[in-house]
């Protein structure tokens, strides 16, 4: 393993070093497919229409991200996306001697909240059976399974239902669980509601006791009990290794990318601003603890 890490560093510096503090690095720490790496790229490209000397560097995990970034010299910026579930990960101690990345009030660029819904492709037309008592359905839910094991033992106390949990690994499979009937219902976040509804499959509930961001119902009004089920998570982007001017022209430069149609970051929702909740209007402060709440709430989960 540790050979590997040296062979992505010196890949790494042989592009940088000449450059380093005057251009900004964007190391991905989500997969090379999901989420984030397509963020990534767009924030890539935007700095670069910017007039940043901008480039991509996701090695495909958290854990080999923070090691570079560990590595990488402290005059060199770096905007790093900073994402709840996977730091949890480290956080709950599942890789020994590796820390996980918070934000900062000093270093945080943005920040976004999202949630999960409740969705089925089996009673599309009759979606209040999920809460009906005497109710049994398998329901698809990703990671941790014990924080959704919590969940759905709330949930079958509070409605006197008897659902069981079908856990998948990732996203995209659990959203294939629920498009190929496999389950009943299942639990996905945002962006995955769209590609659902696409598909014919009937979102409506969401997991939020706050904002709500496409539904008119929430868990907790449709449920018999009075629980909270807020069941959420965040992202924020940091740029380490930089000085309060940078950071402040990076907050100003980026949180003007999504009112323009043109910017990649917008182009990667369909052309509008996405819909999770980034509270512009909210204090950095308080995005700051959006995430890092976030990874200790699911690190408990996940010990």
């Amino acid at each position: 393993m540790k050979k590997i890490y040296i062979f992505l560093f010196s890949l790494l510096f042989t592009s940088t070093s000449a450059l380093a503090g005057e251009k900004i690095i964007v190391l991905n720490t989500g997969s090379n497919n999901g989420t984030m790496f397509g963020q990534a790229n767009a924030y890539v490209e935007d700095l670069k229409a910017l007039g940043y000397d901008a480039e991509l560097v996701s090695p495909g995990e958290a854990v080999k991200a923070i090691a570079i970034l560990n590595s990488i010299p402290k005059n060199q910026p770096v905007l790093v996306n900073i994402d709840s579930t996977s730091m949890a990960k480290i956080a709950a101690g599942s890789v020994k001697g590796v820390k996980p990345l918070y934000v900062k009030d000093k270093d945080l660029i943005l920040a976004y909240r999202d949630h999960f819904y409740v969705c089925t492709n089996t009673f599309n037309d009759n979606t209040k059976a999920f809460f009906e008592k005497g109710a049994s359905f398998k329901v698809a839910v990703g990671n941790p399974a014990g924080l959704w094991k919590k969940v759905m033992d709330d949930l079958n106390k509070e409605n006197g239902t008897a659902h069981q949990s079908v856990t998948y690994d990732g996203g995209g499979k659990t959203r294939a669980g629920i498009i190929n009937k496999e389950v009943d219902f299942g639990f996905v976040t945002t962006n995955h509601t769209f590609a659902l509804e696409a598909k014919g499959v009937k979102c409506f509930a969401e997991f939020t006791d706050g904002k709500k961001l496409r539904y008119d119902t929430t868990v907790d009004e449709l449920s018999a009990g009075k629980n909270k089920f807020f069941v959420g998570f965040a992202t924020g982007y940091a740029l380490k290794n930089a000085d309060a001017k940078l950071v402040k022209q990076l907050r100003s430069d980026l949180s003007k990318l999504f009112d323009n149609p043109n910017s990649a970051i917008v182009k990667l929702h369909g052309g509008k601003a996405p819909v999770q909740n980034y509270g512009w209007e909210e204090s950095i402060s308080t995005r700051v603890k959006w995430v890092n709440n976030a990874i200790d709430d699911w690190a408990v989960y996940l010990k």
